[in-house]
């Protein structure tokens, strides 16, 4: 018996790989000189970012999803610009990277969403102090998951991330925990 689910995991292969091929035109328009796109979700891709000295706050945070997100996809621009293959060959070869930075980029959008409710939370003590858990447990739990990237591009140390994985993470979950019962309520899903 074939259910809804059962194409899932390649709709979201599809959803990357276009997305990824979104990317790469608006960096090729910028490498061309063409209009530049300058939508909100991906204005930092033109910015000269730096990645912060420590992670003290939620920009922090931000600036550094961002310049991991910046780098890879320049990276591998300039990768299939190099490239010799046929556009079909050179997508193929580099499916798997190509997944990667638009993964990264998603990665970067929802933690600027969850920084954007922070901030628009701000009137209301409580919820903003609950989004600012979340933006926590995501940003770290992510880049505990992707460590290898912020490492390899310079952008941490394996000491920073070991800090933000063993100290600052589980101090944020046992804050977010007491909250835990009522954002799932909140969804009110029926089944």
């Amino acid at each position: 018996m074939l259910d809804a689910g059962c194409s899932y995991e390649g709709d979201n292969f599809v959803l990357f790989q276009q997305t990824a091929r979104f990317l790469l035109k608006v960096i090729q328009q910028a490498d061309d000189n063409d209009e530049i796109n300058n939508e909100s979700s991906i204005a930092y891709l033109f910015s000269t970012t730096s990645p912060p000295a420590t992670i003290v706050n939620l920009d922090d945070y931000c600036r550094l999803f961002e310049c991991r997100s910046q780098i890879l996809l320049k990276s591998i621009s300039n990768q299939l610009v190099e490239s010799s293959l046929t556009s079909y060959d050179k997508s193929s070869k580099n499916s798997i990277e190509l997944v990667h930075i638009a993964k990264a980029y998603v990665e970067t959008f929802i933690l600027r969403a969850l920084y954007d409710a922070v901030h628009k939370a701000s009137e209301q003590q409580s919820f903003a102090l609950v989004f600012e858990q979340i933006f926590h447990v995501f940003a770290i739990h992510t880049l505990r998951n992707q460590a290898t990237d912020f490492i390899r591009l310079k952008l941490l140390t394996a000491e920073q991330v070991y800090q933000l994985e063993t100290s600052t993470l589980p101090d944020m979950y046992a804050r977010l925990r007491p909250n835990l019962v009522t954002l799932v309520d909140a969804f009110d899903f029926h089944y």
